[in-house]
């Protein structure tokens, strides 16, 4: 699924070479397309465009990004451009992760996911999963609970909501929206206005995509998928309120 937007970026110069690096909020994982464009003019000498195109950019999560990239020069006068200014103009679109990488993790439980070996039974791993799956790194992580090597999770669910770039009840989820985190909870340990979700046990997040709903079952102690009427039984009344939130 493909996201288009704003999202961190900075200059680099080399020589007479300018790089814009990249990359999705909060996630190191992401691939796809970047256009870059500068718009250059030379007084007597006529304007001039370069445009530069940056291609099938990939990072992993330890953040190793590869981009194939081409240059094309061309008369900015002939395009209309402007004389005697300049300026930057960039698109972008992020890939953060697809039904086929979610469903590799189908069946598994959380001593498999998990590099830094935090995987006691008896805790709730459900935005342990979600972070790992995603690359989130923020708050609280499995490395504060177990000493390992490897990347490290977010494990607190309040910590993901409340980094999520948007949030709202399930029913007002945008239809364009194909690809978000779901939680479920007590409507009442939700102030959407603050963006803040109580800390209470029974809250839960998976990963919304395409129609159904990965997360970590903590009862069946692996990752399953559902559908969103399913997943809305997690819990039972009152304490299965829907949440969406935006990909932090």
């Amino acid at each position: 699924m493909h996201f288009a937007g704003l999202g961190l970026g900075f200059l680099v110069r080399r020589g007479s070479r300018i790089l814009l690096c990249l990359r999705c909020p909060k996630s190191p994982r992401w691939s796809g397309s970047l256009g870059l464009r500068r718009v250059r003019v030379k007084g007597a000498e006529g304007a001039r465009d370069d445009v530069y195109w940056v291609r099938d950019c990939s990072c992993d999560q330890s953040n190793h990004c590869s981009c194939k990239s081409e240059t094309v020069q061309y008369n900015a006068a002939d395009a209309g451009g402007p004389k005697g200014s300049w300026g930057w103009a960039f698109q972008w679109s992020c890939t953060m992760i697809t039904t086929n990488e979610l469903n590799k993790y189908l069946g598994k439980n959380i001593s498999l996911i998990c590099p830094i070996g935090y995987s006691n039974p008896h805790d709730n791993h459900c935005a342990h999963f979600v972070s790992h799956a995603l690359g989130y790194q923020f708050g609280f992580t499995c490395q504060n609970m177990k000493t390992g090597a490897g990347t490290a999770g977010t494990i607190r669910v309040q910590e993901v909501f409340a980094e999520c770039q948007s949030v709202g009840t399930w029913q007002s989820r945008p239809q364009s929206l194909m690809t978000c985190l779901v939680f479920i909870t007590n409507a009442s340990n939700v102030d959407l206005a603050t963006q803040i979700m109580d800390n209470v046990p029974r809250k839960h997040v998976g990963i919304f995509s395409s129609g159904l709903i990965w997360h970590y079952s903590n009862s069946q102690h692996k990752v399953v998928q559902q559908s969103p009427h399913l997943f809305s039984h997690h819990y039972p009344s009152p304490d299965n309120a829907m949440f969406y939130g935006s990909l932090p």
